[in-house]
Formats: C-alpha cells, sequence, structure tokens
C-alpha cells in the first residue's frame, strides 16, 4: 500500500505533523500529480521536479522551502538488469557527480 501523501511532506527525524491529512495513497509519481491537481494534497519535491510540474500542471504553486534539507536523489536498478542503457545512464550519472559545483562535466581526458 502507498504512503499518504503528507508522510512525503515531512523532514527525517523531525518536523510536525501537518494538522490535517488526506486519506489518498500514491503508489506512483503519476497518482502523486493527479492527487496534486485535484487539490486534495500538498507536498514537497526537489526543485528539479517542481520545475517540471509547473510545466505539466496548470493551477499549481510551487514555493521554495529555503531551510529544507537539499534533496538526495539516487539512480537504483537491478543487478541482474544488463540493459546498456541503464550502464550508460549510470556512467553518466557518475560523471556528473565528479563534476565541478556549476553542474559541467569534468573535461575529457
Amino acid at each position: 500500500m502507498g504512503q499518504p501523501v503528507t508522510r512525503w511532506a515531512r523532514q527525517p527525524g523531525g518536523g510536525v505533523p501537518a494538522p490535517r491529512t488526506t486519506t489518498d495513497r500514491a503508489l506512483t509519481p503519476s497518482e502523486l500529480l493527479a492527487i496534486m491537481a485535484a487539490r486534495r494534497a500538498i507536498t514537497t519535491v526537489p526543485a528539479s521536479d517542481a520545475a517540471i510540474i509547473l510545466k505539466i500542471l496548470r493551477g499549481v504553486v510551487t514555493i521554495p522551502l529555503r531551510d529544507a534539507h537539499p534533496a538526495v536523489l539516487s539512480l537504483i536498478w537491478r543487478r541482474s538488469n544488463h540493459n546498456s542503457l541503464v550502464q550508460t545512464l549510470a556512467t553518466l550519472a557518475a560523471n556528473l557527480c565528479e563534476g565541478d559545483a556549476d553542474g559541467r562535466l569534468p573535461a575529457a581526458g
């Protein structure tokens, strides 16, 4: 069963419970977007996701959380998946992590 949307909006190890919660459960990102578009819930997302949401959902507003901990995004996949595209994506992500602070890829050497 999916997690309550309001649980996704809480900082790990702290925060206060929301005064009102929804009974909606989002099992997928698409379901979360549908719940938000229907104005039945709010949630926190990384700034990169918020930029995409603004482009695809009319009437949705984003508010930067300046004091929130930085979001950590991770790529995960099954070890048994030997798709070459997955390996290419993982390599690209690793290279980005090694890039400069401005997000540029390291120079080919």
